[in-house]
């Protein structure tokens, strides 16, 4: 039986519009959180929920960028910088591709740079991808489809696919965190814009600015 090499779970901030006139962000960053050994996964996950715990919070209580204060954004940041991790990251400049933009599926597209993420990470082997969603609903269903399609046809790049409750799972939480950083670094209209990225800087394997 063929085992469990790495776990991976990605997230993003903005968004992948092109309607730029009626709120589209600019960016669209998808981060994926690595850990070359699962067992490193568990114990992420553990340490997110013993933590969550500490600060008088429920099971359901998410940590989440977009509804944290920088002060819980901050103490999560520093409390799993402790843990055994990779990030690799694409930040997309969608305006940059504004010419092409009439053509682009915001769906098809977002897809498309998931895969990117995934593909740059040669040594991807036999892993376990975490997304944010619900393994009912179609849109995950093409997601997994779409990269088991994608990634799996010189070797099986991806084992085991799943759609998880963000409230639920920590190492979802972790690359919502993870991917709110690298975008509020990249508005510097922002007071906290380089309070996060510096905390976590040194677990960056790859950061890639597109196009």
């Amino acid at each position: 039986m063929t085992t469990q090499k790495q776990t991976l779970a990605l997230d993003d901030a903005g968004d992948a519009g092109f309607k730029f006139k009626k709120g589209s962000s600019r960016y669209l960053v998808i981060a994926c959180v690595i850990f070359d050994d699962p067992l490193d996964a568990e114990f992420a996950n553990a340490g997110i929920k013993v933590f969550r715990h500490s600060l008088g919070w429920k099971d359901t209580h998410e940590f989440k960028f977009n509804k944290n204060s920088r002060k819980e954004r901050l103490a999560f940041l520093n409390e799993v910088k402790k843990f055994d991790f990779k990030i690799r990251a694409i930040i997309v400049d969608k305006m940059a591709l504004a010419g092409k933009s009439l053509r682009i599926d915001s769906k098809s597209f977002y897809l498309s740079v998931i895969k990117d993420v995934l593909m740059r990470f040669d040594r991807m082997e036999n892993a376990k991808v975490i997304i944010d969603g619900d393994d009912q609903k179609e849109h995950s269903k093409r997601v997994c489809l779409y990269l088991r399609q994608s990634l799996n046809t010189e070797k099986q790049r991806m084992r085991k696919f799943q759609a998880a409750d963000s409230t639920k799972e920590g190492l979802v939480q972790l690359a919502d965190m993870v991917a709110g950083s690298i975008y509020r670094s990249l508005q510097p209209e922002k007071t906290d814009c380089d309070d996060y990225l510096s905390i976590i800087e040194n677990k960056i394997e790859d950061l890639l600015l597109y196009p």
